[in-house]
């Protein structure tokens, strides 16, 4: 899956449109004509790198994803013009006011993926996921609730060497009636569902779960 991502950048957006196909696109129609911001969620599972190469030509949104900037300048240079290239607009995890900015504009879709280890434990959710005692993100939630964008879950399934499906599944249509940790908890409970049925595509090398609940307290 790492080298078909690469390999991604230098296939037509016709080619990867058959290879990777979004099975229910018009699912999200009904926000764009009513003017709605709305947020995708993803995961570290399957081909994740592709849904942001192939989004701007399967959704009416605007399209655009959050990244940490990476610490080498020419590297994270070159990334940015990687994925810039299909219309997918990058933005800072740094630069929330740019959402704002946005919010009078067409109507976005913000890819975003939050099954990674955050950094800051005290901010974290924690919560049971795979029978382990795990610190989640807030971000999804946060945003969503913040500038109340209803949240969808990315489900990308592998069918063969190369191709995949994409299905959008609803994890909240209206964020702002939510309770606190409702949307994160949603999401993650999604996540474990897709994981526990076919555990082979989701990244497990990149340590979910190097923070302990323990440590963390003082």
């Amino acid at each position: 899956m790492f080298f078909e991502s690469i390999k991604g950048y230098s296939l037509s957006t016709k080619e990867l449109q058959k290879r990777y196909k979004c099975l229910n696109p018009e699912i999200t129609l009904p926000y764009f004509e009513n003017g709605q911001n709305i947020i995708i969620a993803l995961s570290h599972y399957g081909n994740w790198e592709w849904g942001t190469q192939v989004a701007s030509s399967a959704y009416k949104h605007d399209v655009a994803t959050f990244y940490k900037p990476m610490p080498n300048k020419y590297i994270d240079a070159y990334m940015q013009k990687l994925r810039n290239q299909r219309n997918m607009e990058l933005l800072s995890i740094y630069e929330v006011h740019r959402v704002q900015r946005n919010l009078d504009q067409k109507p976005k879709a913000y890819f975003m993926v939050a099954d990674q280890s955050p950094s800051n434990s005290e901010k974290a959710v924690w919560l049971k996921f795979l029978n382990q005692e795990t610190a989640c993100f807030r971000g999804i939630e946060n945003y969503s609730r913040l500038f109340n964008m209803p949240v969808f879950y990315l489900d990308v399934q592998r069918v063969k060497r190369g191709y995949y499906t994409v299905k959008m599944d609803s994890i909240c249509k209206s964020p702002k009636k939510t309770l606190k940790d409702e949307i994160t908890i949603l999401y993650m409970n999604k996540l474990e569902s897709v994981i526990t049925q076919r555990p082979e595509y989701w990244l497990w090398s990149h340590r979910r779960w190097k923070i302990e609940k323990a440590s963390s307290s003082k």
